[in-house]
């Protein structure tokens, strides 16, 4: 398959959806499986890159539930990221962190995104890891489910006891 021909037909279809994301081979068929993918670009924009809570969270249904860990409803979600973010960023309109893939089936869009980490063996170099979200949205358009590979952080371990003289 061509991928670099694939890419261009994606970023098409993007482009006369009016979806703003570059450089990122998307996979949808249907102009519901297109505003789909667009209301999800809107909401990663919104919610991680300009942090405007308020906004990222107009695109959730009401009975929204996240499953990364902890599972969590969309008042605790939205509360929970205002608290670690409480200071809204500039919403460009442009998706700044560009998904590798997109692929829009029915009402779930997938989005991997690259992330690019530091070799456990030289901190110099880095490698390249993927991560994905999965969205559900419903027949209104908004999203209503979210899965990723989130994990539990282990509790730092406790500071050493002080040595008794």
């Amino acid at each position: 398959m061509n991928f670099r021909l694939v890419r261009l037909v994606g970023l098409a279809v993007m482009l006369t959806a009016g979806i703003h994301v570059t450089n990122a081979q998307v996979i949808a068929t249907t102009p519901q499986e297109k505003q789909n993918v667009k209301t999800v670009n809107d909401y990663f924009r919104l919610m991680f890159e300009a942090h405007n809570v308020d906004a990222a969270a107009a695109l959730l249904a009401d009975d929204y539930v996240t499953y990364h860990p902890p599972q969590q409803s969309k008042v605790d979600a939205m509360a929970g990221f205002k608290k670690r973010n409480p200071t809204p960023g500039v919403d460009t309109g442009v998706l700044k962190k560009v998904p590798a893939l997109i692929v829009a089936k029915d009402d779930y869009v997938t989005v991997m995104l690259k992330n690019p980490r530091p070799s456990p063996n030289d901190p110099s170099q880095t490698y390249d890891t993927y991560w994905f979200d999965v969205y559900r949205l419903n027949k209104d358009g908004k999203i209503v489910e979210h899965w990723d590979e989130a994990t539990l952080n282990p509790a730092p371990p406790a500071a050493p006891a002080a040595a008794k003289p």
